[in-house]
């Protein structure tokens, strides 16, 4: 199926620092590059969109770029002159298969040495990554083809696979390089990698596994809310965990940050806590000094199992420093059905003030909580 692709830009007010906070959304333009876009039979979802794609929608030098997939399903590329040019669709030769809210396209742009990078299709799966060729961002005489973007690889790496990848994510770092994030293994029993891309030498190295799940007590993963940096270069991730398979086994809203691009990792305290470690997947898997489950200090807000805690939802830092994440769990009391505790689930708002402090607040809508059965997302301008 298809259905036409627009990206809608909008200004988001929710502030947002004081006890209550309101929302007001305002449409400030709507654009379509042109293209239908697929969408999935069994839910009417299209593989594009959703909370957890850093990033779908990207503005650098005068451009923006979008990615989604066509309505033969194969991954595109489009890019349009700020603030009203048409787009330009680039479609590219690989081809999804597989209704899968999980396997969206995600993009990031080093600024360094101008290159697009885009992964996609993934939930367990090899890593389809490709690049284009250098300066493609940087340099508006080379082509805007199929042709100036690479093959789809399973490696970052030269000959290392990547194997069992969900949820990659670019991190765009302060320094015009960039940041790869993803998942290895599965739903409840998975560990986080980062590796690193130098704009100067045009490769990638390893940075390692900074959250581990897999062969502790209980199994887990980390759900990412987000990943980004500050204006002071500091790197914020914030996550919850996941015991078991099941969504009701999400727990607890955990946060640390980075001085030196995710190599030892701080609590919301100051104090260091853990490091990445330097091995590759298919590496042994014993315990480490990586973010884990056993770090307390790591818990910034207990939640317990069966409130309707969706996994993976937003998180963004402001111009002072202070990170903001937004999560959407039942306000009171349990419910272990998790279609009806979603129902439940209402959008809390917390940010680490100037002085290190969480504050939490319910976030509401002419004097109302305001319900969220889907993922939202967080947009800063302060």
């Amino acid at each position: 199926m298809s259905r036409s692709f627009s990206v809608i830009i909008v200004l988001f007010f929710s502030f947002l620092i004081h006890s209550r906070a309101e929302i007001a959304l305002y449409r400030v333009a709507e654009t379509n590059p042109g293209s239908g876009s697929y969408v999935m039979q069994n839910s009417q979802e299209q593989l594009t969109g959703q909370a957890f794609q850093q990033d779908a929608l990207v503005s650098y030098r005068g451009w923006q770029y979008t990615v989604y997939y066509n309505m033969e399903r194969k991954v595109c590329i489009a890019r349009r002159r700020l603030p009203a040019g048409q787009w330009q669709e680039v479609v590219l030769p690989y081809k999804n298969n597989r209704d899968d809210a999980h396997n969206v396209i995600t993009m990031g742009i080093c600024k360094k040495d101008g290159s697009i990078h885009l992964a996609y299709d993934h939930h367990n799966d090899p890593l389809h990554y490709c690049r284009s060729v250098i300066g493609l961002a940087n340099n508006d005489s080379l082509a805007w083809t199929a042709g100036n973007f690479g093959p789809t690889t399973n490696e970052l790496e030269t000959g290392v696979p990547v194997p069992d990848v969900t949820y990659p994510r670019f991190i765009e770092k302060p320094d015009g390089n960039l940041l790869f994030e993803c998942r290895y293994k599965l739903s409840g029993d998975g560990d986080s990698y980062l590796r690193e891309y130098d704009g100067d030498t045009h490769s990638w190295s390893l940075v390692g596994r900074y959250v581990q799940g897999m062969d502790t007590n209980p199994n887990s993963c980390a759900y990412i809310n987000r990943m980004d940096y500050d204006k002071q270069g500091r790197l914020h991730v914030s996550w919850c965990w996941r015991d078991d398979f099941g969504g009701q086994t999400n727990h607890d809203l955990c946060y640390a940050y980075s001085d030196d691009h995710g190599r030892s990792w701080k609590d919301t305290y100051g104090n260091q806590v853990a490091l990445s470690e330097a091995i590759q997947f298919t590496d042994s898997r014993t315990s480490g000094n990586c973010l884990r489950q056993g770090i307390a200090s790591l818990k910034i807000a207990d939640i317990p199992y069966n409130k309707g805690y969706i996994n993976q939802e937003t998180q963004s830092s402001d111009s002072k420093g202070r990170v903001h994440i937004v999560n959407s769990y039942m306000d009171s009391g349990t419910d272990s059905n998790w279609s009806s505790s979603r129902s439940k689930a209402v959008l809390h708002h917390r940010f680490r003030d100037t002085d290190g402090n969480w504050q939490h607040n319910l976030i509401h809508k002419l004097g109302q909580k305001v319900n969220s059965y889907c993922r939202v997302q967080i947009i800063l301008d302060a």
